[in-house]
This record gives structure tokens, C-alpha cells and sequence, in this order.
């Protein structure tokens, strides 16, 4: 290992140049010698423009910041290890961090100044700097002001975004709490300080800052200064009048503009909107006073200000001046027996919870029953929660719905119940608003998901409600009006109404309203429901949102769902968590929805094992481009291969998609779901043979053939490359060092090493630990894939894995290699295992070690807790803490463990900054076993 000031020597005889992603580097299989030492160099002053022409130097910025939008540690699971820093001259670079640097975790000092050292580099055209370690960063002073260059507004205007600018003589128009409207000339920008200000209309005023792109419009960034130069009496324009039509118009084309709109004012928490009528767009007041909100709130008013921006259903406003309508007043149905909207007051989302909006018992502000039957009603519920979002009203509604709160049925269990409403007439009408949405789901609204039950004394209750929606269709995720019209047995005075759903965190309710009605469905309290047995043709044959019982065998599984067949025919049935192999028997009961053309039992399915056997699958039909063509237009259950290229990528939900480009079609093979021992991932951007199941099409533009996969194999093999062209573990280490996540190694060729470690113990899941077997630092590396054992891949088998494919990944701060290929070779070594202390854990990531004396904490019992991974705590002679990662998998997971001090083996890894050993097997942990 070197360190700063050693001189080296190093033959380039064998030594070529190399580009990565930018970055030149001389790549040689020959090593550095230390041939002398001198004073460390001092890090040469540059400015932040000439990062790129030092390139690989030993650099120093001075007068440097972290930019105002900066926040956490150097490298977090949203910077990835890249922040952005500004100078005072408005220069912008990155400081690029890696997760095993030791200041990687440091908190940001967001509110300092000052320089920092490191090595210049250019990543894609990024300017950035790699600090060798804490003491490059020396960030102690006060944050200074960008200093821009000076300019008129028009011209910052004309510049666009990401430029520092100083503009003087410019007039304040409008404030909040934390921002002004600027003006001068005619030009006008929001500039938001980010914090509070002293400033008022007519204040004249000197604007120092960097411009970035925000809801539509230019405007100076957070940490924008102002200096106060004078006052002059400012006389606003005249207001536009804007109503829905015109509120529509200008959130597709905002501009800084004076208006005047009515609705009425909403408060939800430090949010202040306002709901507009005839349009789903509300106006957005950022930053006001308590006062305001205090005075305001629930108020029918006139606001008469500045536009500055629109974004999604948020149209920007500063008021100037409100005028207050009086009171919102909600208007009662006739003959309302129960009505409830669920909006007293607005809930927010800053509770103590998972989502951070309110459980039912937390807030009070969704009980606002009306109606004549209200004297004695009550609640009762189970995980349920009040929203906002979603709202019932505007877009995303096809009823006129009153918006504002709505009612989310989270986990199951969850059910809300209207208790003790008084009637007086058998004959009533019940209706509510009712979505059913879920991110990435189909969101088709399934009634026998969601199911409506009467009671009269809420013990015996009767069967569903038959609810309908009249003649709105369904569109996924949209609000729609449910009615029934039901019939009670006669005596009854008092009512329960249950609203449960089968499935959680997709339903939601709001506008409930019992009334007078006409009579319809007889109601019969204590009616038991009893589903009969079908065989797959009938169900396949009958309507979709019934409820059907099937009985058959499982033919091939993916993660989120199985294929069942019978004598008559197959199904899907989509359920994650379902714990099913193929050859078991079983009976599935639910309700049936359509997706992909084809019908299929859902997720709310109940599941009976019968019993297991054996399933051959039968020969695949071979898939070329015409058969998916002519699939698309009548998707069936079918058992095919198919080849094509397979890539991948991850959606706005972060759902991944795998994808085959077949030869000659525009129809693409997508594989739904693939099961974990399929190891998906080491055939990405590779071409690929699939076996499976054809279970429908989706998509719009682009077809998609969806398959339940059974099997995937390389079109093309690979061979073994030659051990004189593969490098070392450490050699790689050092190369991986400056690189990034997703980066390609093919230039690599291969490394060679020997297996430390494979999950022949149960705890190491698809990994392989390979190393130099040298026993030094550094010479190790996980190696993501395929599942090796004893059995096929030996601990000290020596091995030449190719690197053709293979991509450079980091998993939580652990480097590791993915969809590289491992060649063993005929030579097996006996291991070296590196003995070291917790405070070497850092040196020895990716490699199978034992760490010295550590001792259990007291409240340990098994490796293994709840049958759930468990980390237990350890401790070293210095206090210096290790966890010990164990899975249910593992051997050894039920063993007691002894609280004594002892050695610990295992694979040693880092998760988010904190180092962690795998034990894998029953040596690993033999020192802390009871005797």
C-alpha cells in the first residue's frame, strides 16, 4: 500500500491507454516498485473551469461551497457519491465520493465555505473532483454569495438557467415568507431566498444569485440574496379575470402574470391551496403566515396577486390582496339520513405514521356526519387512514365529487363501519364514491374486492351489497359513483353500513349519502355465502368480477403468480407471496378480472394445497416473429421458445422490466415476473433463448407478449478467456476504484482468483466471494449470479472469470461484479484466511476473513430470529462494533449463541457505511456455540 510523497516506478512494457467513460488511464499488468520518498506534493490552486485540463492532478478550489440544494453526506443513496458545488464566481463541479472512502458518510456542511483538494477528473463531460480523504475537505467558514455577473433582468431572463447573475435596481411586487417577485422594466422572476426576509412591496432591492428552472419559469435558487437600496410606491396593473377556462389555458403556457381568482382556501399543515370550481387545478400560496392561515382557512375568497408558475394541477400565486367571501358552507342532500364528506377539516400529511397521513383515531377532522339519522352514529374501523390525495374532485373523477379528504383503506385487515344510523322507511338508497388505484397497477375496480354488508345490531350481517355504478364505465383509477337500492327486512330502526376491502392499499371512499329510496335488493341479515365448484372452462367462459372455486394443478410459476390447470383448461392465477411449486395441487377461490386479453384470479384469491405430484412440461412450440404477430390478436395459454436480445430497465415506480427483441416483429417478449432462481440479471444485453408460458399481451403503441418463463439459456456460449490476459483481484480492486456504478468492464477482459466462499452454509444467496488467496488487503470481490455449492464450484477452485458482459455494481455501498462469467479450472488450493480486527474491516470487503475476539451483545439468543434475517450486534477488545448478517437459509440459523468472547469467520461486507460479516457455516460461528 502507498502513501502520499513514495515515488514509484512502473514498466509500461506491456502497457496500453485507456478511456473509461472519459477518464484517461495507462492499464499494465506490471507492478509499481516504491523506488524513493519525498515530501508529500501540495495540491495545485486552480479554478473550477481548469478542473478538466488537470486531469488526473493533485488540484485544490478555493472559495467553494456545497451548491444550496445539497444535502446529507457525501455519498448517500440519492447523491450516489456526486455533489454538487458552486465557487464564488458562479463556477460549477462535482465532488465525486465512493462509498468506501472515510468521510463518505460525513454529513455535508451544507452551511460552510472554504476548499477543497482532490484529484481532477472528468466523468461524461462532468467536471469533478476525488478527494483523497477528510482532510481534503476543509469546508469551516460562513457561506459566502455567489458573486454573478452584473446584468439587467431582461438579460438574466435571456441567459436561462444555471448562471450567477447581480442585478441592481430592481422593485419587489409581491412576497411570502420566503420569497419576493421582482421586477424591472417589465421583466419579471421569482427569486426565493429559501428563508425569512425583511423585504415589502416597493422595496428596491440589489439580487445576487443563480438562476434554475422551477414550475415552468426561470427564477434566482435557494440562497439568493438581497441588499435593500431604497422604496418607491409600486401601482399594480390591472388584474386579469381568470376562471376556469383561463386557468386551464395558462397551466400549459405560465407566465408572470396578474390575476384575480375566487375559491376557497384549504389548509394542510404548512400547505395553503386554493380549490377552484370547474377545475381539477387548485392555486398554490407557498409560504404564509400563521396568520393568514388562521384567518382564512375553509373561507370562500377572491384572490387577487401574481402567477409565477404551474406545475401539475398547482398554479403559483402570491396574493396581493384577498378578500374574504365568508365561511365555505357544505351543502346537505335532500333527505339526507346520513351524509358525510369526510372534510371538517383538511388532513395533512405530517403524522408519526408510514405515510405520514393520519390513522382515523389520530385525527378528528373527517367526522362531519349530516342527516336526519345521526344522533347516536359511531365508528368502527381497522387500518384505516385519512387523505387528501387522490382527491375525489377534478381529474381524476367522473362524479362530482366534494374532494378535499377521502378515505384509504390500508393493510389488511381494513374495514370502516357507519354505526347506529336511525331509520325509519324498509325501502333506502346508498351511495358513495369509490376508486380503486394503486401505483403501477391495472387499477381495474373489482366490486367483489370491495364488498358493502348491512347489519342492524353489527353481529349478524347480511350478504354484499349489489352496488353498481349505472352507465359510467370503468376507467382504472377513476372516482365513480356507486348506488344500491336495497330493500331492509321490515322492524329494522337501526342500520350498520360496512365498507371492507379484500385488498390493501387500493380503495378508497368518500362521499357517503343514505336516502329514501324505491326498494330494490332484499336484504337478509345472517345470510351465509357458499361459492360452488367450477371447472377452468366454465370460469374462462363466464363474467369477469364473480366470484368462481377451481380445483387443478400448478404448471409453472412466476414471483407474483401461477398457472393452474385442469382437465379443461389452464389459468392465471396472479397473487404474490403464493408459495407454490409446480406439480402441487390446488383449489383456488376469488373473483376473476381481465388482463392482457385474458381472464385470470386475483390477488385476493384464497389458496388450498391438496397435495403435490410430479408435471412434465410439455414440448415448446417454436415462436418466431410470425406467431407473435398473429398472437396479438388472440392471446391463449401456449408453451413456446422463443430467441431475441433481452435488456432491461426500471420504471418511474422502480419495477424492473426485462424485455426480448424478437428478429423480424415490433411485438416484444416481455418476461413477467421471473422467479429469483431464474438469475435474470446475468442475461441482460445478451441474446436469449426463453421457455415459458405466453400468458397475454399488454401494452399500447408497443406490444408486448408477456411469459411466464420456465427457463432462459445463451444463445451463444461463451468461452474461457486465456489466463495471461486476466488480471488480479487487486488489480481489479484498484481499476473499480475510479469507476462507477453500471459501468462496463469488457475492456477488462477477464480477472482470476480463487473461490473463497459460495453458499454451500445457506448465507451467501447467489454470491461467491473471490479472491487473490494471497491474504492481503483488497483482494477480494463479491461476485453476483448464478447460486454455487460444493457440489459445482468448490471453495479454493481456482477460476478465470470472463468480464465480457460483466457490469460494475454497488449494492449499498458493496461493490460487487454482476453478469460475469466463471470458468473453473482443474487447479484447487487450500485457502488463506486473513485474521484481522473490526478496524480492518474496511480493507478486507468481499473476502472470507475471521475477525478476532468479538463478543456477542447480552440480548442475543439465535442467529436466527422469527425466522425472519437477523443481524446480531458483536463488539471487539476496543469497542468497536460488528454485525453479523444470518438469513433463515442459513445451516447454522437456529443455533444458540453463546455470550463469550471469541473468533468469528465468515464473508465480509458493507451496507450503508457499516461493515457487516456473513457467517457461512457451522465453523464459522463454532466459537460461539453452547456447550
Amino acid at each position: 500500500m502507498f502513501e502520499r510523497g513514495d515515488i514509484v516506478e512502473v514498466s509500461l512494457s506491456d502497457a496500453s491507454a485507456q478511456l473509461f467513460s472519459g477518464l484517461l488511464q495507462v492499464s499494465t499488468h506490471n507492478e509499481p516498485m516504491l523506488v524513493g520518498q519525498t515530501e508529500p506534493l501540495a495540491p495545485i490552486a486552480i479554478t473550477a473551469d481548469k478542473v478538466a485540463q488537470y486531469e488526473s492532478q493533485y488540484v485544490k478550489i478555493e472559495n467553494t461551497q456545497p451548491e444550496a440544494s445539497e444535502s446529507g453526506t457525501w455519498n448517500s443513496d440519492s447523491n450516489k457519491g456526486n455533489v454538487s458545488m458552486e465557487t464564488k464566481d458562479g463556477k460549477s463541479y462535482k465532488i465525486r465520493t465512493l462509498q468506501t472512502a472515510s468521510y463518505a458518510q460525513d454529513a455535508i456542511p451544507t452551511d460552510k465555505s472554504g476548499s477543497i483538494a482532490g484529484i481532477a477528473g472528468i466523468y461524461n463531460g462532468t467536471l469533478q473532483i476525488l478527494p483523497c480523504n477528510g482532510d481534503d475537505i476543509q469546508l469551516a467558514e460562513a457561506r459566502f454569495t455567489v458573486q454573478g455577473n452584473k446584468a439587467t433582468l431582461a438579460e438574466v431572463l435571456e441567459a436561462g438557467a444555471g448562471s450567477a447573475f447581480e442585478v441592481e435596481g430592481v422593485s419587489v411586487i409581491a412576497a411570502n415568507e420566503q420569497g419576493v417577485l421582482l421586477q424591472q422594466d417589465g421583466a419579471r422572476i421569482y427569486a426565493f431566498k429559501g428563508e425569512a426576509h425583511d423585504l415589502a412591496v416597493g422595496d428596491v432591492v440589489t439580487v445576487s444569485g443563480k438562476t434554475e428552472s422551477r414550475n415552468g419559469l426561470l427564477q434566482f435558487g435557494k440562497g439568493c440574496s438581497f441588499t435593500k437600496t431604497g422604496h418607491q410606491d409600486i401601482t399594480q396593473p390591472q388584474p386579469a379575470a381568470f376562471s376556469a377556462t383561463e386557468i386551464e389555458a395558462y397551466m400549459k403556457n405560465p407566465e408572470v402574470e396578474y390575476v384575480t381568482y375566487k375559491g376557497t382556501v384549504l389548509v394542510s399543515g404548512n400547505y395553503v391551496n386554493v380549490e377552484i370550481d370547474g377545475t381539477s387545478v387548485q392555486g398554490s400560496l407557498d409560504y404564509m403566515s400563521d396568520d393568514f392561515k388562521e384567518k382564512y382557512n375553509s373561507h370562500n375568497v377572491t384572490i387577487t396577486g401574481w402567477l409565477f408558475g404551474s406545475y401539475k394541477t398547482y398554479m403559483y400565486t402570491i396574493p396581493v390582496e384577498v378578500r374574504d367571501e365568508g365561511e365555505f358552507e357544505e351543502e346537505v342532500p335532500d333527505g339526507a339520513i346520513f351524509y358525510s364528506t369526510f372534510d371538517k377539516e383538511l388532513s395533512s400529511q405530517s403524522f408519526d405514521t408510514s405515510s405520514g397521513w393520519p390513522y382515523l383515531d389520530q385525527f378528528e377532522g373527517w367526522i362531519n356526519h349530516k342527516g336526519s339519522g345521526i344522533a347516536a352514529v359511531t365508528y368502527d374501523y381497522s387500518s384505516m387512514s385519512v387523505r387528501t390525495n387522490q382527491s375525489s374532485k377534478g381529474s381524476l373523477s367522473l362524479y362530482d365529487g366534494s374532494g378535499k379528504n377521502n378515505i384509504f383503506f390500508s393493510s389488511v385487515p381494513t374495514y370502516f363501519t357507519i354505526q347506529k344510523i336511525a331509520v325509519t322507511s324498509q325501502n333506502l338508497k346508498l351511495s358513495f364514491g369509490a376508486q380503486r388505484y394503486a401505483q403501477g397497477a391495472t387499477n381495474t375496480f373489482i366490486k367483489s374486492d370491495f364488498v358493502v354488508r348491512l347489519s342492524s345490531d353489527g353481529q349478524l350481517w347480511s350478504q354484499a351489497l349489489d352496488y353498481d355504478f349505472g352507465s359510467v364505465a370503468d376507467e382504472p383509477g377513476e372516482w365513480r359513483l356507486a348506488t344500491a337500492d336495497f330493500t331492509l327486512p321490515a322492524g329494522t330502526s337501526t342500520l350498520y353500513i360496512k365498507f371492507e376491502a379484500k385488498m390493501g392499499s387500493v380503495n378508497r371512499i368518500d362521499d357517503v349519502l343514505l336516502i329514501p329510496g324505491n326498494g330494490g335488493q332484499v336484504i337478509e341479515f345472517g345470510k351465509e355465502e357458499e361459492t360452488p365448484l367450477s371447472t377452468i372452462a366454465q370460469v374462462l367462459a363466464g363474467p369477469i368480477d364473480d366470484v368462481y372455486k377451481v380445483e387443478g394443478q400448478v404448471i409453472g410459476t412466476h414471483s407474483k403468480g401461477f398457472l393452474v390447470k385442469d382437465a379443461t383448461g389452464t389459468i392465471l392465477v396472479f397473487k404474490k407471496n403464493h408459495g407454490m411449486t409446480v406439480g402441487d395441487k390446488v383449489t383456488v377461490e376469488g373473483a376473476t378480472s381481465e388482463y392482457g386479453g385474458m381472464k385470470q384470479f386475483g390477488e385476493t384469491s384464497e389458496l388450498t394445497k391438496n397435495g403435490s405430484g410430479s408435471f412434465t412440461q410439455p414440448t415448446p412450440t417454436d415462436f418466431g416473429a410470425a406467431q407473435f404477430d398473429a398472437y396479438v390478436n388472440n392471446p391463449t395459454i401456449q408453451y413456446v421458445k422463443y430467441e431475441g436480445n433481452l435488456s432491461s430497465y426500471r420504471d418511474q415506480i422502480y419495477q424492473w422490466h426485462y424485455n426480448v427483441a424478437v428478429e423480424g416483429t415490433n411485438v416484444v417478449g416481455s418476461i413477467a415476473y421471473p422467479n429469483s432462481d431464474l438469475n435474470i440479471e446475468n442475461f441482460v444485453d445478451r441474446k436469449v433463448i426463453i421457455t415459458g408460458y405466453t400468458v397475454g399481451v399488454s401494452g399500447t403503441d408497443t406490444k408486448y407478449l408477456n411469459t411466464l418463463t420456465t427457463s432462459i439459456e445463451f444463445a451463444e456460449q461463451e468461452t474461457m478467456p486465456d489466463e495471461s490476459q486476466a488480471i488480479t483481484v487487486k488489480e481489479l480492486n484498484a481499476k473499480l476504484a475510479t469507476m462507477n456504478a453500471g459501468d462496463a468492464l469488457g475492456e477488462l477482459i477477464a480477472v482470476k482468483g480463487y473461490v473463497a466462499a459460495n453458499n454451500e452454509g445457506g448465507n451467501f444467496y447467489q454470491l461467491i466471494s473471490l479472491v487473490d488467496n494471497t491474504g492481503e488487503a483488497n483482494t477480494g470481490i463479491i461476485i453476483k449470479g448464478s447460486d454455487y455449492t460444493e457440489k459445482d464450484l468448490p471453495v479454493g477452485t481456482k477460476v478465470i472469470v470472463s468480464l465480457k458482459y460483466a457490469k460494475y455494481d454497488i449494492n449499498n455501498d458493496l461493490p460487487q461484479l454482476r453478469m460475469a462469467t466463471i470458468f473453473p479450472t482443474q487447479e484447487k488450493v487450500t485457502m488463506k484466511v486473513p485474521q484481522i480486527t473490526v478496524s480492518q474491516a474496511g480493507d478486507y470487503v468481499g473476502q472470507y476473513v475471521t475477525v478476532k475476539n468479538l463478543t456477542p451483545a447480552a440480548n442475543s439468543t439465535t442467529w436466527v430470529v422469527n425466522k425472519k434475517t437477523t443481524s446480531v450486534n458483536f463488539t471487539d477488545d476496543a469497542e468497536l462494533p460488528m454485525v453479523a448478517r444470518t438469513t433463515n437459509h442459513a445451516v447454522f440459523a437456529n443455533e444458540a449463541i453463546a455470550i463469550k468472547k471469541a473468533d468469528l469467520s465468515g464473508i465480509m461486507e458493507i451496507y450503508k457505511g457499516g461493515y457487516q460479516i456473513f457467517p457461512n457455516s457451522m465453523e464459522d460461528v463454532a466459537g460461539f456455540k453452547v456447550e
